[in-house]
Protein backbone atom coordinates (compact mmCIF):
# COMPACT_ATOMS: atom_id res chain seq x y z
CA UNK A 1 0.00 0.00 0.00
CA UNK A 2 3.25 2.42 0.70
CA UNK A 3 3.97 2.02 -3.12
CA UNK A 4 0.16 2.93 -3.87
CA UNK A 5 0.08 5.68 -1.48
CA UNK A 6 3.53 6.99 -3.50
CA UNK A 7 1.79 6.77 -6.87
CA UNK A 8 -1.22 8.95 -5.46
CA UNK A 9 0.55 11.58 -3.53
CA UNK A 10 3.69 11.97 -5.97
CA UNK A 11 3.35 9.87 -8.89
CA UNK A 12 3.49 10.98 -12.96
CA UNK A 13 -0.27 11.83 -12.49
CA UNK A 14 -0.67 12.03 -9.05
CA UNK A 15 -2.35 14.56 -6.68
CA UNK A 16 0.80 16.82 -7.02
CA UNK A 17 0.22 16.87 -10.59
CA UNK A 18 -3.38 17.43 -10.47
CA UNK A 19 -2.97 20.06 -8.37
CA UNK A 20 0.05 21.91 -10.38
CA UNK A 21 -2.26 21.81 -13.65
CA UNK A 22 -5.46 23.10 -11.78
CA UNK A 23 -5.93 26.88 -12.10
CA UNK A 24 -3.50 29.57 -9.87
CA UNK A 25 -6.40 29.52 -7.12
CA UNK A 26 -6.28 28.48 -3.63
CA UNK A 27 -4.96 24.98 -2.81
CA UNK A 28 -7.06 22.91 -0.51
CA UNK A 29 -5.93 19.72 -0.77
CA UNK A 30 -2.15 19.16 0.61
CA UNK A 31 -0.22 16.15 2.46
CA UNK A 32 1.55 17.31 5.89
CA UNK A 33 3.44 14.24 5.98
CA UNK A 34 3.65 12.17 2.89
CA UNK A 35 6.14 9.39 4.34
CA UNK A 36 5.64 5.91 4.02
CA UNK A 37 3.49 4.03 7.34
CA UNK A 38 7.29 2.40 7.95
CA UNK A 39 8.91 5.25 7.87
CA UNK A 40 6.69 6.65 10.38
CA UNK A 41 6.17 3.62 12.50
CA UNK A 42 10.07 3.25 12.48
CA UNK A 43 10.62 6.85 14.27
CA UNK A 44 7.65 5.81 16.73
CA UNK A 45 9.59 2.88 17.44
CA UNK A 46 12.79 4.83 17.87
CA UNK A 47 11.27 7.68 20.49
CA UNK A 48 12.10 10.41 17.84
CA UNK A 49 10.71 13.48 18.31
CA UNK A 50 9.14 15.64 15.78
CA UNK A 51 11.36 18.72 14.89
CA UNK A 52 10.08 22.52 15.02
CA UNK A 53 9.03 22.14 10.83
CA UNK A 54 7.35 18.61 11.98
CA UNK A 55 4.96 20.52 14.41
CA UNK A 56 4.59 23.51 12.18
CA UNK A 57 3.32 21.08 9.76
CA UNK A 58 1.13 19.47 12.08
CA UNK A 59 -0.46 21.92 13.17
CA UNK A 60 -2.10 22.63 9.54
CA UNK A 61 -3.73 19.09 9.86
CA UNK A 62 -6.89 19.09 9.20
CA UNK A 63 -7.72 15.55 8.55
CA UNK A 64 -6.67 11.91 7.71
CA UNK A 65 -5.88 9.52 4.85
CA UNK A 66 -5.64 5.48 5.19
CA UNK A 67 -6.97 3.55 2.34
CA UNK A 68 -7.49 -0.69 1.95
CA UNK A 69 -6.78 -3.00 -1.38
CA UNK A 70 -7.48 -6.16 -2.69
CA UNK A 71 -7.14 -8.46 -5.81
CA UNK A 72 -10.52 -7.71 -8.30
CA UNK A 73 -11.70 -10.62 -9.16
CA UNK A 74 -11.11 -11.62 -12.92
CA UNK A 75 -7.18 -12.33 -12.36
CA UNK A 76 -6.38 -9.43 -14.76
CA UNK A 77 -3.93 -7.88 -12.23
CA UNK A 78 -6.04 -4.84 -11.22
CA UNK A 79 -5.88 -3.97 -8.05
CA UNK A 80 -9.57 -2.27 -6.42
CA UNK A 81 -8.47 0.68 -4.22
CA UNK A 82 -10.40 2.73 -1.76
CA UNK A 83 -9.01 5.81 0.33
CA UNK A 84 -10.81 7.20 3.53
CA UNK A 85 -10.48 10.81 4.35
CA UNK A 86 -11.95 12.23 7.93
CA UNK A 87 -12.23 15.66 8.07
CA UNK A 88 -12.69 18.33 11.23
CA UNK A 89 -15.55 17.94 11.99
CA UNK A 90 -16.32 14.21 12.02
CA UNK A 91 -17.52 13.91 8.34
CA UNK A 92 -15.92 11.52 5.62
CA UNK A 93 -15.68 10.83 2.35
CA UNK A 94 -13.98 7.61 0.32
CA UNK A 95 -12.70 7.52 -3.28
CA UNK A 96 -12.47 3.72 -5.19
CA UNK A 97 -11.33 3.11 -8.87
CA UNK A 98 -9.75 -0.22 -9.95
CA UNK A 99 -7.25 -0.60 -12.09
CA UNK A 100 -3.66 -1.89 -12.85
CA UNK A 101 -1.24 -0.15 -9.92
CA UNK A 102 0.51 2.04 -11.90
CA UNK A 103 -2.78 4.16 -12.93
CA UNK A 104 -5.47 3.23 -10.49
CA UNK A 105 -3.90 5.68 -7.85
CA UNK A 106 -4.07 8.71 -10.73
CA UNK A 107 -7.87 7.93 -10.94
CA UNK A 108 -8.38 8.31 -7.44
CA UNK A 109 -6.14 11.63 -7.71
CA UNK A 110 -8.40 13.00 -10.09
CA UNK A 111 -11.93 12.56 -7.92
CA UNK A 112 -9.64 13.56 -4.82
CA UNK A 113 -8.59 17.10 -6.25
CA UNK A 114 -12.35 17.61 -7.81
CA UNK A 115 -14.06 16.84 -5.32
CA UNK A 116 -11.82 19.04 -2.63
CA UNK A 117 -10.79 22.05 -5.10
CA UNK A 118 -14.27 22.45 -6.78
CA UNK A 119 -16.02 25.27 -5.09
CA UNK A 120 -17.93 23.88 -1.98
CA UNK A 121 -21.43 25.46 -0.69
CA UNK A 122 -21.90 27.44 1.02
CA UNK A 123 -18.84 30.08 0.50
CA UNK A 124 -18.55 33.91 -0.41
CA UNK A 125 -16.79 35.67 -3.08
CA UNK A 126 -15.98 39.05 -3.31
CA UNK A 127 -18.41 41.07 -6.00
CA UNK A 128 -17.19 44.23 -6.70
CA UNK A 129 -17.65 46.22 -2.95
CA UNK A 130 -19.94 44.08 -1.62
CA UNK A 131 -19.64 40.17 -0.76
CA UNK A 132 -21.50 37.44 -2.71
CA UNK A 133 -22.70 34.22 -1.08
CA UNK A 134 -23.37 31.17 -2.25
CA UNK A 135 -26.01 29.27 -0.62
CA UNK A 136 -25.98 26.13 -3.47
CA UNK A 137 -29.87 24.76 -3.73
CA UNK A 138 -32.14 22.65 -1.43
CA UNK A 139 -30.43 19.13 -1.60
CA UNK A 140 -27.84 19.84 -3.10
CA UNK A 141 -24.99 22.13 -4.16
CA UNK A 142 -26.54 22.86 -7.61
CA UNK A 143 -30.32 21.43 -8.62
CA UNK A 144 -32.34 21.71 -11.38
CA UNK A 145 -36.09 22.69 -11.65
CA UNK A 146 -38.60 21.94 -14.28
CA UNK A 147 -38.91 25.90 -14.54
CA UNK A 148 -37.57 28.97 -12.98
CA UNK A 149 -40.69 30.29 -11.15
CA UNK A 150 -40.13 26.67 -9.04
CA UNK A 151 -36.19 27.42 -8.97
CA UNK A 152 -37.13 31.06 -7.45
CA UNK A 153 -39.37 29.53 -5.11
CA UNK A 154 -36.54 26.63 -3.69
CA UNK A 155 -34.40 29.33 -3.32
CA UNK A 156 -37.11 31.74 -1.42
CA UNK A 157 -37.10 28.70 1.03
CA UNK A 158 -33.65 28.97 1.82
CA UNK A 159 -34.02 32.40 2.91
CA UNK A 160 -31.91 33.16 -0.64
CA UNK A 161 -32.62 34.19 -4.24
CA UNK A 162 -31.91 33.01 -7.63
CA UNK A 163 -28.17 34.97 -8.97
CA UNK A 164 -28.61 38.05 -11.49
CA UNK A 165 -27.21 37.24 -15.50
CA UNK A 166 -24.41 39.45 -13.95
CA UNK A 167 -23.77 36.92 -10.97
CA UNK A 168 -23.95 34.47 -12.88
CA UNK A 169 -21.50 35.67 -15.85
CA UNK A 170 -18.65 36.49 -13.04
CA UNK A 171 -19.09 33.40 -10.95
CA UNK A 172 -18.31 31.65 -14.54
CA UNK A 173 -15.38 33.78 -15.46
CA UNK A 174 -14.23 32.39 -11.79
CA UNK A 175 -14.91 28.89 -12.62
CA UNK A 176 -15.41 26.13 -10.79
CA UNK A 177 -11.91 26.02 -9.26
CA UNK A 178 -11.84 29.87 -7.75
CA UNK A 179 -14.91 30.02 -5.72
CA UNK A 180 -16.97 29.94 -9.11
CA UNK A 181 -19.19 27.97 -10.90
CA UNK A 182 -18.68 27.64 -14.99
CA UNK A 183 -21.88 27.96 -16.96
CA UNK A 184 -21.11 24.98 -19.56
CA UNK A 185 -23.86 24.45 -22.34
CA UNK A 186 -26.77 24.26 -20.22
CA UNK A 187 -29.64 26.30 -19.31
CA UNK A 188 -29.87 28.93 -15.77
CA UNK A 189 -32.77 30.20 -13.66
CA UNK A 190 -33.11 33.47 -13.62
CA UNK A 191 -35.91 35.97 -11.98
CA UNK A 192 -39.00 37.01 -13.36
CA UNK A 193 -39.52 33.38 -15.44
CA UNK A 194 -36.58 33.99 -17.81
CA UNK A 195 -33.68 31.86 -18.55
CA UNK A 196 -29.79 32.11 -19.03
CA UNK A 197 -29.10 30.31 -21.99
CA UNK A 198 -25.02 30.88 -22.68
CA UNK A 199 -24.80 29.23 -25.85
CA UNK A 200 -27.22 31.55 -27.49
CA UNK A 201 -25.78 35.44 -27.15
CA UNK A 202 -27.31 36.83 -30.03
CA UNK A 203 -28.63 39.10 -29.32
CA UNK A 204 -28.74 38.14 -25.69
CA UNK A 205 -28.62 35.38 -23.71
CA UNK A 206 -30.87 36.05 -21.65
CA UNK A 207 -34.31 34.58 -23.21
CA UNK A 208 -37.93 33.85 -21.78
CA UNK A 209 -38.33 30.15 -21.23
CA UNK A 210 -41.03 29.26 -23.86
CA UNK A 211 -37.44 30.08 -26.06
CA UNK A 212 -35.81 27.49 -24.65
CA UNK A 213 -38.47 25.01 -25.64
CA UNK A 214 -39.33 24.93 -21.86
CA UNK A 215 -36.51 22.72 -21.14
CA UNK A 216 -35.68 21.99 -17.28
CA UNK A 217 -33.11 24.95 -15.70
CA UNK A 218 -30.19 24.79 -13.41
CA UNK A 219 -29.70 27.32 -10.51
CA UNK A 220 -27.75 27.33 -7.16
CA UNK A 221 -28.87 30.40 -4.70
CA UNK A 222 -27.20 33.40 -3.40
CA UNK A 223 -27.55 35.77 -1.14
Amino acid sequence: MNALFGQLIGGKHGLLRHLADADDGEVRLEFANPASHDEILDSLRKNQRFDSKDIALLSKVKGFVWGTYSYSPGCKGDVLVTIHVVLPKGESVSFQDVGKPETVMRKIAAQMVMHFQKTSFPSMVIMGNRILVLVGAPGSSINQAPNPGIAKEACQMVQARLPTEKEYEYLSVLGDWNGGVSLDHMFWALPDQQVLSPDTRNPTPVRSHTEVQFAPVNFYCVK
